[in-house]
């Protein structure tokens, strides 16, 4: 059966073949390399700031996020937000369970809810600006994908794809990425590669204009499959979208009522 490819270009764009790797090309952004999130205690040390808490998974607890404050020990200028990085985090626990040897016991029931596939959503942190910081992450035993509408000055969503089988990078960047979304046919974009914070896995993060584009692109069920090099390099399928398209509006709808 041919499987529909993924559109998040919205309606009347360049046609479904190509609508996704357009809206991402035109929206990479350039990423802050001083602020990168890193999980901490409840109680931030010397020179951290708590900026939010990545949900827990199955069986695991919230993990609170921090960046390095600079201005909190040598009254410089507090670093700059990453948009990228700390998002991804909101898939924190389920790439802990992921690399969790438990998880790999076909006896356990994480085991058999990654099996199958699921969503969790990221509730956003009570003093965010409402209808900021909404997140989505699925994640099943191919990886996660984490969907995240706009943050602060940053205006932008985002589409990442989290896994184990991803190259590590050298360091932190943008790479050129083949991202086939359904139809064998994929479209050459950049995309930002980077170590996910607190983990060993990685992940491959693209822009997308607006959240409006990125709701407009969720379907129901979803194909994925990311080349590096003409390389496969990761696949994974979703299920469900659409529920989770909803909540994930919802939560950005906050921010029009306000």
């Amino acid at each position: 059966m041919r499987r529909k490819k993924a559109n998040f270009g919205g309606p009347g764009a360049l046609g479904v073949g190509r609508m996704m790797a357009g809206a991402l090309v035109l929206g990479l952004l350039p990423f802050a390399v001083n602020a990168q999130t890193f999980p901490c205690s409840n109680t931030p040390g010397a020179g951290e700031r708590m900026v939010g808490t990545a949900p827990g998974g199955p069986g695991l607890a919230p993990t609170p996020l921090c960046i390095r404050d600079g201005a909190a020990s040598t009254g410089a200028a507090q670093p700059e937000y990453d948009p990228m990085k700390a998002r991804a985090t909101a898939a924190l626990g389920m790439a802990q369970m992921l690399l969790s040897e438990k998880a790999k016991l076909a006896t356990d029931p994480n085991y058999q809810r990654f099996r199958k596939g699921f969503w969790q959503h990221f509730n956003p942190s009570a003093d965010a600006k409402p209808g900021d910081n909404c997140v989505a992450a699925y994640g099943n035993l191919q990886g996660i994908v984490t969907l995240a509408g706009p943050s602060g000055d940053y205006r932008r969503a985002l589409i990442s794809f989290t896994g184990p089988g991803l190259p590590r990078p050298k360091k932190d960047g943008s790479i050129k990425v083949g991202l086939d979304g359904g139809d064998g046919k994929p479209t050459t974009v950049r995309a930002f590669h980077y170590l996910t914070p607190g983990t060993d896995l990685v992940t491959i993060a693209f822009a997308v204009p607006s959240a409006e584009a990125m709701l407009g692109g969720i379907d129901d069920n979803a194909h994925y499959r990311l080349l590096i090099d003409n390389k496969q390099v990761f696949e994974i399928e979703w299920h469900d979208g659409h529920q989770a398209r909803d909540q994930l509006r919802r939560c950005l709808a906050a921010g029009n009522a306000s």
